[in-house]
């Protein structure tokens, strides 16, 4: 075994790590989402082929393979990582073969080929200061990412005030529109009860004038009858007055015709006595009075 293989296996030792038996149990309840990853799965490998499938998941799932997977482009320009790729490939390849057909061996790969120990170390030693960095980024990674879970708790939480918030509107807004809707129609029966209202103070304004000339000439009539009614009035009191003086007037006539009537009377009955007729006429002449 090499030392660039060597230095292989230490690395990739974590990937030795057990599983969370109980999360691949979560991990697998929806058979749903089962039934379509090895659709794709399978869709992959019509285009590609069985090895390069299952070293690719392998690359995809171990935590060594994810670091090989972030490296920048233009890693194969550096000599040690191709090495290091090939030795992985090699051993996953062995790793695979073993769990399918126990036993079997690799050929030798002729691609691998002996490494000078000064380029060697050169190269582990710049593929120390790479995974130097790499953890230094995967640290300061996983620091931001403790820093953003609660900036992205904290975001949800924003999230769903403002969805909230966008319900409370659009209900206030479908209030507003209906509130608006009873407004315009209110309006409506506002400018309808206006014109009726201006209608109904013309109706009346015209009845008012009508009615004050109506009045002024009933008022005319009236003073009119009221001046007859005076004129005729005051003709009946002069002929009551005149009545009332006439019949003064007769009375002391007749008065003075009783008198002398009397007188008469008195003279005759002394010369002849009294008689029947002069009697009648007495009683006569009383009731004139």
């Amino acid at each position: 075994m090499g030392p660039v293989q060597e230095d292989f296996e230490k690395r990739f030792a974590e990937d030795t790590d057990g599983p969370d038996v109980a999360q691949w149990q979560r991990d697998v309840r929806d058979t749903h989402r089962v039934m379509e990853v090895p659709q794709r799965a399978w869709l992959l490998l019509e285009q590609s082929n069985e090895p390069l499938v299952r070293i690719g998941v392998e690359l995809a799932t171990s935590r060594a393979g994810q670091k090989v997977l972030a490296w920048k482009d233009g890693w194969w320009q550096e000599e040690e990582k191709r090495e290091y790729l090939k030795i992985y490939v090699r051993k996953k390849l062995k790793d695979i073969l073993g769990n399918i057909q126990p036993g079997a061996a690799l050929e030798d790969d002729g691609d691998i080929k002996s490494i000078d120990p000064s380029v060697l170390a050169a190269a582990e030693q710049r593929a120390k200061d790479w995974e130097t960095r790499f953890n230094a980024s995967e640290r300061d990674r996983t620091i931001t990412q403790a820093q953003i879970a609660p900036l992205e708790e904290q975001l949800r939480e924003f999230t769903l005030k403002a969805k909230e918030q966008e319900k409370a509107l659009d209900k206030m807004r479908t209030e507003l529109k209906s509130n608006a809707e009873e407004m315009k129609e209110q309006q409506t029966q506002m400018s309808s009860l206006k014109e009726k209202h201006a209608s109904t103070e013309k109706e009346y304004t015209q009845f008012k004038e009508a009615s004050k000339e109506e009045v002024s000439k009933v008022k005319k009539e009236a003073a009119a009858q009221v001046v007859e009614f005076e004129k005729k009035l005051k003709a009946l009191q002069e002929s009551s007055a005149a009545s009332v003086a006439e019949c003064k007037e007769l009375k002391q006539k007749l008065a003075e015709s009783q008198k002398a009537i009397s007188d008469m009377q008195k003279k005759l009955d002394a010369k002849t006595g009294p008689s029947v007729d002069s009697e009648k006429y007495e009683k006569q002449i009383s009731s004139w009075r």
